[in-house]
């Protein structure tokens, strides 16, 4: 009886390559290893950690090495398992090792590279270097004569990584065919879990160096095959309209001083930010239909310094957090966290108020990783992060009702949580709070379906801002009674702005970034009025500073965007951009366009039926120049990590 033949793919699977590949990673993973050791003896000074925060370090660089490494990899993790079933004769190890070297061996150069590049710029390199790359191409003699013995002793490393990898053999053992089925599934299972970074809500982000275990060692976890790879590459453009930041500054010389407004003297008060989401300026006027969505927040602003030609500096909720809290305008389409520039050096709000003394603290109510917010909270200084985990952890028997809300906490248990939970902390505080519920899908809990009914609150987005009115005041009513309140300062801003209904017909640019700034104070130091002069996001830091008498010394820490919004003796600026088209400066009544491509500048007036700004006592060509210094501070600041006006004192 003739035999029929079995096809390849129904014999067992033979291990060789598989094992073979896994050999050279690990390989591979000690080599990126090795580099951050070079590069922890290079460029982090001694005895700054203890030893267990170095080797936390290193611990979590293997997070991102085995991201690169497995990415680099892929297509030979899918090629030995095609291979093992296949039982071939013409692929023989040393084709697997030339192409894992080929794939594997320029991205350890472009990390040993960064060895000797890090300390020009002080971060990690991205793909921001390819706008270098012709000058780099020119110096290239001068480079490699500098770094002769180092590019010796890569080669020789590099060499022998090489020679290793080509005399790996793998382990000949052979699995079921079954076996081998299941086998390939969990290879290709821990494959995406390991590029993914783990099985955490976000997948791996630049922000996650951050968090563990101390933020100044990103540079040292992170490794630049990583930077190359996943962190986002900006079109940024470099200008020279001006010799030097010296001379760009110049033309902003008065920023961030203080005409003694308030006075002088140093204060200690605690300070809320609240952080409204999706709030415009409308929110706190009357709907034609609808009626006002937030008659509580509207009632405070009445109570406060309110300013009515306030301006988001972007239109996302990430594009709010490095405004509000870093001081810096969103000035293009990424968002900031999310870029190598983050890698810049920055002195945040948060880290200038932990030096005086204050206990700094984040609350949103969405899971912990949403928006890589809590990443970002530990980056720029805050030294606790409220989010769905900690609530839950207090309040357990609270987290199956929430089960509802697609995003986290409904913002009325969660603002309770905080007003309860600011009682405890140490003062002074500073103390952020970002709201949630009036974030599509505009979920409200069901305990409250009658009270914020269809019929009387017909439209979903006003129906959640109403509800998010009636928490924030519940949480006043909480905090009129702890003893914190009395001495606490209120900044209310919203994120951004979402759906509204004022008509801008020559200004829609200015009506998608119109939102509701305010400050209230309930000791009465800063007295209730509404101000007419243009004010933006990234003025908070520069106000709050002046407002606690710490401008003389903290003046240097302030980025040049922002100005203190109680100190109205300067025109008030606001900086936007609208996508790739052009960059906007408002300036009381005035709006001057830089057309991206062509640089040609415009100044417009604002429409006075509509908007009743201060007259600018600026020139045209005056406003001209501060744009373009505000411009070129900006993209070049980013570009050469120096951003700030004034060396360190």
């Amino acid at each position: 009886m003739k035999r029929t033949k079995k096809s390849v793919w129904s014999k067992p699977m033979r291990l060789d390559y598989l094992s073979q590949l896994l050999y050279m990673m690990g390989l591979t993973m000690l080599m990126y290893s090795l580099t951050r050791l070079l590069f922890y003896n290079a460029h982090i000074p001694a005895s700054t950690y203890d030893l267990a925060t170095i080797l936390g370090a290193f611990l979590h660089g293997l997070r991102f090495d085995l991201y690169v490494v497995l990415l680099s990899s892929s297509p030979l993790i899918l090629l030995s398992l095609i291979l093992g079933f296949a039982h071939q004769s013409y692929f023989k190890p040393k084709h697997l090792a030339f192409f894992f070297c080929c794939l594997n061996i320029p991205c350890m150069i472009a990390n040993l590279c960064d060895l000797a590049y890090y300390p020009f710029t002080g971060r990690r390199t991205g793909l921001e270097v390819m706008i270098y790359l012709h000058d780099l191409m020119e110096q290239m003699d001068h480079i490699v004569l500098r770094y002769i013995w180092e590019i010796l002793a890569s080669t020789v490393l590099l060499s022998c990584f090489a020679w290793i990898c080509f005399q790996v053999r793998g382990t000949t053992w052979r699995v079921s065919f079954t076996q081998s089925l299941g086998l390939s599934l969990c290879v290709l299972a821990l494959s995406v879990i390991g590029i993914r970074g783990g099985l955490q809500k976000k997948p791996l982000s630049i922000l996650h160096a951050y968090d563990w275990p101390h933020p100044d060692l990103a540079p040292m976890i992170l490794n630049t095959p990583y930077m190359l790879i996943r962190v986002k590459n900006v079109a940024m453009k470099s200008y020279s309209w001006f010799k030097s930041h010296e001379e760009a500054y110049q033309v902003l010389a008065d920023q961030g001083q203080s005409s003694g407004t308030i006075p002088s003297r140093r204060t200690e008060k605690n300070i809320v930010l609240f952080i409204l989401e999706s709030f415009h300026r409308d929110m706190l006027y009357a709907h034609p239909q609808y009626g006002t969505p937030a008659p509580f927040v509207a009632q405070l602003a009445h109570k406060s310094l309110f300013f009515s030609y306030a301006f988001a500096n972007g239109r996302r909720s990430i594009d709010a957090m490095p405004s509000l809290l870093l001081g810096i305008p969103h000035l293009f389409s990424a968002g900031f966290p999310r870029t190598t520039y983050f890698n810049n050096t920055y002195t945040a709000l948060p880290q200038i108020l932990n030096k005086y003394g204050y206990a700094t603290n984040f609350y949103h109510g969405a899971h912990n990783g949403s928006l890589h917010l809590d990443k970002f909270a530990k980056r720029i200084g805050f030294k606790k992060y409220h989010g769905f985990n900690e609530f839950a952890e207090r309040y357990p028997e609270k987290v199956d009702a929430q089960s509802a809300s697609k995003w986290g906490v409904f913002d009325d248990d969660f603002l309770n949580y905080v007003a309860l939970d600011l009682q405890q902390k140490q003062t002074p505080f500073f103390s952020a709070i970002f709201t949630l519920s009036s974030h599509m899908p505009y979920v409200i809990p069901e305990k409250y379906a009658e009270k914020f009914n269809t019929q009387d609150y017909p439209h979903e987005f006003y129906r959640s801002v109403s509800y998010s009115d009636y928490s924030i005041q519940q949480f006043f009513e909480v905090a009129q009674k702890m003893s914190w309140y009395k001495d606490t300062l209120f900044v209310f801003s919203a994120d951004h702005t979402s759906q509204h209904w004022s008509e801008y017909p020559t200004d829609s640019d200015l009506a998608a970034h119109h939102i509701p700034i305010f400050i209230y104070d309930p000791s009465g130091e800063i007295k209730p009025r509404v101000s007419s002069m243009v004010v933006q996001q990234s003025d908070l830091p520069a106000t709050l500073i002046d407002y606690l008498g710490l401008m003389k010394e903290e003046k240097y820490t302030l980025l040049p965007f922002g100005r203190s919004m109680i100190d109205e003796s300067h025109p008030g600026h606001a900086l936007l951009a609208i996508s790739d088209r052009e960059y906007i400066l408002v300036s009381d009544n005035k709006v001057t366009r830089l057309n991206k491509k062509d640089e040609g500048v415009v100044t417009t007036r604002l429409n006075h039926k509509l908007l009743h700004p201060r007259i600018s006592q600026e020139d045209d060509a005056s406003l001209a120049l501060k744009l373009k210094a505000y411009v070129q501070l900006h993209n070049n600041g980013l570009l050469e990590d120096h951003m700030y006006p004034y060396p360190n004192k």
